[in-house]
């Protein structure tokens, strides 16, 4: 009897344990997928000087005739200009993957939020990318919902600005998030000599008309169609710039909505703002957030 209450006392433990290693491990899980990819983003000179040394490989797509790929090698031969760089498949970037001396540009998935799709910029030789990573620069391109077509003509300033992030952080060494917050509103004067461009799509039951967005925004401001804006970021337009959304493709209440305002020319982020998506504030642009540009 006493042999049988000891091995009823020690498989209770053991399923005590095992419960407690599931818990953490779901507990775990749940916290790396609450986070965004920008938590693992790092403000680190020494990771930029050798990440500034090295050769960049950019991944294409598994199908290396999608558009994706298509328009990521056009954008990294026109644009990219702070390493040397080198375009590569999934086979290869599986191997280099494991060498700390070699950096990465791909969009496969890393770490965080596997909601948003995200360009990202790291080094090799990390045992622990998905949930210890150290990212140098990510820029978002799209809600999982939304299609590829939504961000692809805008790789040219995507890939811009990830060259943009890593060069400010070096350059006026940069320590944290609030540095670039600082930054941005040292750069107020772009906004204000250049016109936005916002996309009609982008047009709400709160905001309908050009009319009224100017009620809100201060600045010269446009409404265009998707061609237009292709061709100013094609032509790198210097007197433009343009609100870029990445949201899911309705209304989900509660979910993130980001909305950035790049240049057109280089890829700058003039503007970084997120809000939630309610029936007061429907995903598009709206009175508080054209007002929000203004500042």
């Amino acid at each position: 009897m006493k042999l049988f209450y000891f091995l009823l006392i020690s498989f209770k433990i053991r399923a005590m344990k095992s419960a407690k290693l599931l818990f953490s491990f779901l507990l775990l899980s749940l916290t790396i997928q609450s986070q965004e990819i920008d938590d693992f983003l790092v403000y680190d000179q020494k990771e930029i000087d050798k990440f500034l040394k090295s050769t960049t490989y950019i991944l294409l797509d598994q199908h290396k005739e999608s558009d994706y790929s298509i328009a990521i090698s056009e954008a990294v031969k026109k644009h990219w200009h702070i390493t040397k760089f080198e375009i590569i498949d999934k086979s290869t970037y599986l191997v280099y993957l494991k060498d700390k001396t070699k950096s990465f540009l791909t969009r496969e998935y890393i770490s965080g939020s596997k909601d948003l799709i995200t360009l990202n910029l790291f080094m090799g030789g990390q045992r622990q990318l998905s949930t210890k990573g150290r990212i140098l620069a990510t820029v978002k391109l799209k809600h999982y919902t939304a299609t590829d077509d939504q961000f692809i003509y805008k790789l040219p300033t995507l890939v811009q600005n990830i060259q943009w992030q890593v060069k400010t952080i070096k350059n006026l060494e940069i320590t944290d998030e609030n540095g670039f917050k600082s930054y941005y509103k040292s750069q107020r004067h772009i906004k204000q000599s250049r016109t936005l461009y916002i996309l009609s799509e982008h047009l709400t039951s709160k905001v309908k008309s050009l009319e009224q967005i100017k009620n809100f925004y201060k600045y010269d401001v446009t409404l265009v169609e998707q061609e237009q804006l292709k061709q100013a970021i094609h032509n790198q337009d210097t007197s433009v710039i343009y609100l870029s959304i990445v949201a899911p493709t309705k209304n989900w209440s509660g979910q993130k909505g980001y909305y950035r305002i790049f240049s057109a020319d280089d890829g700058q982020t003039l503007i970084k703002y997120n809000r939630s998506v309610s029936s007061s504030a429907p995903l598009g642009v709206t009175g508080y957030d054209l007002k929000t540009f203004n500042k």
